[in-house]
This record gives structure tokens, sequence and C-alpha cells, in this order.
């Protein structure tokens, strides 16, 4: 975001690093360079996302706010503050945001946090907030699903009508096939599932991601595949 990276980690007592990435133009030799900014308001946490149209970073899996998001402002990078967070729903382990433009016009124009999260040992929710307010965010809704085993990541379509979630052990202790939940989402407030999706072989899925009408996904075992959802 803005030429920088902003770096989370599972080591204990990392924080946020933030790095300016245009220093690396003029490096012309192996060096070891700082960080830029750091904040230390917590320790290890697991991912990080940003919505680059607010200028917010959300910090997941982290020791404040019981996993939840944590919202810090990174408008001025080398300057990041802690604004808020979200621990209602517990551990959340992906996550992403957008500023809704979807069909649902209740929501057009509202920053929405969707997160594949794991509550009250439950490990098989999506959650979706509204974080638009940084000090009063606002639960839309959840969505659950059946024989479910860990809840990993989910993408929207560009269209934002349909959610593709993947689970990151059902395969394996399911035996099924690599299994992808596409979640109608048209209506936040009542998500619903659409369809399943399953791959040609059992490799357990990580993560998804949608660039047009193709689903991009990554198998641990049997590579990346491009699946057409048009």
């Amino acid at each position: 975001f803005k030429n920088h990276a902003f770096i989370v980690s599972e080591a204990d007592g990392h924080g946020l690093q933030v790095f300016d990435l245009t220093k690396l133009r003029t490096a012309t030799s192996n060096q070891v360079f700082k960080a830029d900014a750091r904040i230390t308001d917590f320790g290890n946490a697991h991912n990080i996302a940003i919505n680059e149209d607010t200028g917010f970073a959300y910090v997941i899996g982290a020791q404040l706010f019981d996993g939840g998001p944590i919202f810090i402002d990174i408008n001025e990078p080398k300057s990041p503050k802690v604004v808020g967070g979200y621990e209602a729903d517990s551990y959340t382990h992906d996550a992403q945001i957008v500023t809704y433009q979807g069909p649902d016009t209740d929501y057009v124009g509202r920053e929405i946090f969707i997160g594949s999260n794991s509550v009250g040992g439950e490990n098989n929710q999506v959650v979706f907030v509204d974080v638009t307010d940084k000090k009063n965010p606002v639960k839309i809704s959840t969505f659950t699903y059946s024989n479910g085993v860990y809840t990993h990541q989910a993408w929207l379509t560009e269209d934002q009508r349909y959610l593709i979630m993947g689970d990151e052990q059902d395969e394996i202790m399911r035996g099924i096939k690599t299994h992808s939940r596409l979640i109608a989402v048209s209506n936040l407030d009542a998500p619903v599932l659409h369809v399943d999706y399953f791959g040609p072989t059992a490799a357990i899925d990580h993560n998804g991601y949608v660039k047009g009408k193709t689903y991009y996904i990554a198998n641990y075992t049997s590579g990346m595949r491009s699946v057409d959802i048009s």
C-alpha cells in the first residue's frame, strides 16, 4: 500500500513492521534494511489484509481482540495507528475487506469485513461485519455449513454476488475431493449455500482468488488450478 510493505509474523513479539519499498530502487548491493515503522500493540499474528480504498489494514489471528481483526490506519504508512478491533466472533484465520459495491443496496459504499472464523470451537463459519465505523463495528450475519472441519479462506466474485470458500481439512478428514463452497451473498443479511464444487483430485485446497470469470485455487499437492466460474 502506497509503496510500503506491511509485515506480520507468527514469531513471538514481532508486531507489525512497515518497510518503504522505494529504498530498493537505488540498492546496488546486498544489504540489511531496518523497518521504517513498527507497531508492538500485539506480538504474533497469523495474517494481514489491506483495503486499499480506505487505507486500513486488518491484522488477524493476534492476541488482541481474541484473535479477531485489529483495525490499523495506514494512510500515513510510516505512522500506523491502531484505532479499534472486533472480537465478538473470536479467531479469524483469513479475511477479505471490500468497499461494498454489490447488489445489496443496504450496504453499498460501506466497508465490509468477511472473515473465515473459528468461533467457540466451531470451525465452520464465515462472518460478515460492517467495519465502516472503526469504533463501532456491526455484525451483519454469519454463514455456517455442514461437514466442516476448518474454515480457511474465502473470496468474492468481482460482481460481489458470490463468495467462494475453502475448508482446509475437509478433504482429508471427510475423504472427499477438493471442495469449494459457492455462497450466494446478494443479501448480506442472509448468505446461503448456492452450489458445491468438487475438483478432480482429493488435494487439500488452500487459498483461492477471483480475477474476472476465473477462480484461481492453490492446492497442497496438485499445484494451482484455474476454474471457469462464468
